[in-house]
């Protein structure tokens, strides 16, 4: 059995654990969904829970130390849809759907990647 731990103030969408399930098998998810510190703390809670994968929804600045540490999160792919009132909404998918309530965004899970890098590259503006 695959253990995964999610670091989220949210919980998965239904279509992003039977995903999971398509691609892992035997899966038992650990929703972490307090504060982090850093990454050392991060590191505690993958040992912790003995996850075996992890999914941070969180600042790329602490998924970029995550895998300077050799850690290779998954990412949850989410399509960006409109922007709509929740409730009068014809476009709403249950199962595969986020609504951020503050920002009035409606987002749609696509897939899971892998993440092996992060890198930036920069430009001169001057």
């Amino acid at each position: 059995m695959k253990k995964i731990l999610w670091i989220s103030k949210h919980k998965p969408l239904q279509k992003q654990v039977e995903e999971l399930k398509r691609i892992f098998g035997n899966i038992e998810i650990v929703l972490w969904d307090q504060k982090v510190k850093d990454v050392n703390h991060i590191l505690k809670l993958i040992k912790k829970f003995n996850a075996n994968e992890v999914i941070p929804i969180l600042p790329l600045s602490i998924i970029q130390r995550l895998v300077e540490n050799g850690i290779k999160p998954l990412w949850s792919e989410m399509k960006f849809l409109h922007e709509c009132d929740y409730f009068n909404c014809n476009d709403f998918n249950n199962e595969s759907d986020y609504y951020d309530i503050a920002s009035k965004k409606h987002f749609r899970f696509q897939k899971f990647y892998r993440i092996k890098e992060i890198k930036m590259v920069l430009e001169e503006i001057s």
